[in-house]
């Protein structure tokens, strides 16, 4: 009788525990008030193994609730919709709306552009775009051009103050000729005759002999006033090339019309009347003949109008061998060095990520910079180390620049931040021989706009049928459409024609549109 007793109340105290661990279970609203009623230190409702079965169990439920979303009658539902009104004259109706007032609105944005909106807006769009796309680019240009930089500690292991005496100057391009280098660009313009310097003529002496003897085409930086002289500029075998200009944003003109002293540069772009600007001189020296190391074709292919396209400069981020076989600069802080195909896309990833972060940390760009330039680079004190450069310089085109505190000579990058201008040269001839006449351009020609135009009509149709034939979650398709619309286009028109980035902003008064018309479609 005892026993009996006892064993009833065994079973009404297990009964009890499982009706009370069933109460609390039909509490729970979520995995995470599972995890905290099972396993809280104080209170144990269930064993592991139960919490197991409902976690799976859960999530087969949302899973079948997921794939019932999209079952085939609604899919089926949704086609018909779309076919009721793919054709109709209202769709088109609508379709004209949406098209007309994207076109006016970007087209009374580019003209009037409030507060300077619109091209601050473009920039950036580039900026981003060239810093993630940086670590793809890659060509054996970048082995094939070299920058002789003059920076700080070159005065000061010169024994020279600023500025240097014009012997000096010629002494360098000595060094730099002996190498025996396909052409020279000095980026320093010579334009200012100081009488205290009594070195100008042992200069101009040694330099013509040096030209004479080397046999290697030397281009000088010109201002923007063609009129004044360069204390150099009569000497035979040297050029001039303008390093000047205005009213081409961030693209570098490959033609710039003369213009003399008082005179501002105009828009028109006459071949046969215009001077070519460094990168393009430079580049008909380096992709001269059809089998050029680095081009990937001849520079007769590139004449007539398709040289007044100015140049948008595609930056690379990957760091040469060379610069690490030769230690020609320090690297420690550098990274992407002789990459292989997986370090070029961690890199992307990487740039990526920074781009979505940095709204919470203004330095994160600074941060993540690539302190290295992308052209091979010669510190011009290590030239009196012949064996050191000799293999470096020579049958390559050497573009020599100042990185001097005193000069404020600087570009900006979307890379390496700020860089001495010759960098920039020397990444736009990078590009000519890269891309040849297809190099980035934001002046693609009409067809180039008709294409985009087309694209803008069709786009607007389908809007106007999703929004006439309201499919489930055509709110959110369309929030989806207008970000992957954006993606898409910009990838396709980056790799395939070579325009840089698309303006965002464009799409984004699409989508501003889209979210007014659904509201009103709510009202």
């Amino acid at each position: 009788m005892d026993n009996k007793t006892i064993t009833n109340t065994g079973l009404n105290e297990t009964n009890n525990k499982d009706s009370s661990s069933r109460q609390s279970q039909d509490n729970l609203k979520s995995v995470e008030d599972l995890y905290v009623k099972c396993f809280k230190p104080t209170v144990s409702f269930c064993s592991d193994g139960e919490f197991r079965v409902e976690v799976r169990g859960r999530i087969r439920e949302g899973i079948k609730n997921a794939l019932n979303l999209f079952s085939i009658s609604d899919l089926k539902g949704d086609i018909n919709k779309v076919r009721e009104v793919i054709f109709q004259g209202r769709t088109f109706s609508v379709a004209a709306v949406i098209f007309l007032s994207w076109m006016l609105t970007n087209f009374l944005l580019d003209k009037a552009s409030p507060f300077g909106i619109k091209k601050a807006a473009d920039d950036y769009s580039e900026f981003i775009i060239d810093r993630i796309a940086a670590p793809f680019y890659g060509s054996e240009a970048q082995n094939e051009i070299v920058v002789v930089l003059i920076n700080d500690n070159t005065l000061i292991k010169e024994g020279q103050a600023w500025p240097p005496h014009y012997d000096w100057y010629s002494r360098l391009l000595h060094r730099v000729l002996k190498n025996q280098p396909k052409a020279v660009f000095f980026d320093v313009q010579f334009n200012n005759y100081r009488a205290d310097d009594k070195t100008l003529d042992k200069a101009r002496k040694e330099l013509e002999e040096d030209l004479a003897r080397f046999k290697v085409p030397l281009i000088l930086a010109q201002g923007a006033d063609t009129s004044r002289k360069n204390v150099f500029g009569h000497i035979k075998g040297v050029e001039l090339a303008p390093v000047e200009w205005s009213n081409f944003g961030r693209g570098y003109p490959l033609l710039l019309p003369a213009s003399k002293s008082g005179e501002a540069q105009n828009d028109s772009c006459n071949p046969d009347q215009s001077i070519a600007t460094p990168a393009l001189r430079l580049y008909r020296e380096a992709c001269s003949a059809d089998s050029s190391i680095g081009c990937v074709e001849p520079t007769n292919l590139l004449s007539g109008k398709a040289l007044c396209r100015p140049l948008t400069p595609h930056w690379g981020r990957a760091v040469s061998k060379i610069m690490e076989t030769k230690k020609l600069v320090r690297l420690s802080e550098c990274d992407l060095i002789n990459p292989t195909e997986a370090d070029r896309f961690q890199s992307f990833v990487k740039s990526i990520f920074h781009t979505f972060i940095s709204g919470f940390d203004d330095d994160i760009m600074e941060k993540t910079r690539q302190p290295c330039a992308y052209t091979v680079t010669v510190l011009a004190h290590d030239l009196t180390n012949f064996d050191k450069v000799h293999d470096v310089l020579k049958g390559k085109i050497v573009l020599i620049g100042s990185g001097l505190s005193a000069m404020h000579d600087l570009v900006l990058t979307p890379v390496h931040g700020q860089l001495p201008g010759v960098y920039l040269h020397a990444m736009a001839l990078d590009n000519l021989m890269t891309y040849g006449r297809d190099y980035y351009s934001h002046n693609k020609g009409r067809v180039f706009d008709f294409i985009l135009i087309s694209m803008a009509m069709v786009v607007s149709w389908s809007i106007a049928v999703v929004l006439r034939a309201k499919p489930r979650f055509y709110q959110f398709g369309l929030r989806l459409f207008a970000v992957l619309l954006i993606v898409a286009l910009s990838f396709v028109l980056y790799t395939q024609y070579h325009y840089p980035a698309v303006h965002w902003l464009s799409f984004l008064l699409l989508y501003e549109l889209i979210i007014r018309v659904i509201q009103q479609e709510r009202h």
